[in-house]
């Protein structure tokens, strides 16, 4: 697909400026109804080429997808909140113990 691409773009700049205003509608739906075919041609090519490239690939896609659609509604209805009496015991940890280290014995910056 990329490389037909290429080389559809190097034949139009290889044009001279009349050949050019001949190129009408009639070659850009011409090649719009080429493309499903010329997409399925590079697939199945590709398939054969270089099978675990595919596979790689194919998976990654279906993985976004996934995590887009399906997972998206997960964290959305989950509106937990702490109760008041969670809270309160959170601050009061807080306040007592401080702040901890982001990692386990780090040594304090010195100013």
């Amino acid at each position: 697909l990329g490389f037909k691409t290429g080389q559809a773009v190097q034949y139009l700049s290889s044009l001279s400026s009349q050949d050019r205003a001949d190129w009408n509608w009639d070659h850009v739906l011409h090649s719009i109804y080429e493309f499903p075919a010329l997409y399925s041609h590079w697939w199945l090519t590709l398939v054969q080429d270089d099978p675990i490239h595919v596979l790689v690939e194919t998976t990654l896609i279906l993985s976004i997808l996934y995590i887009l659609f399906a997972r998206s509604k997960d964290w959305k209805e989950t509106e937990e909140y702490l109760s008041q009496k969670e809270e309160e015991e959170l601050l009061r940890e807080w306040k007592t113990h401080g702040r901890a280290p982001l990692t386990p014995g780090a040594a304090p910056l010195s100013p």
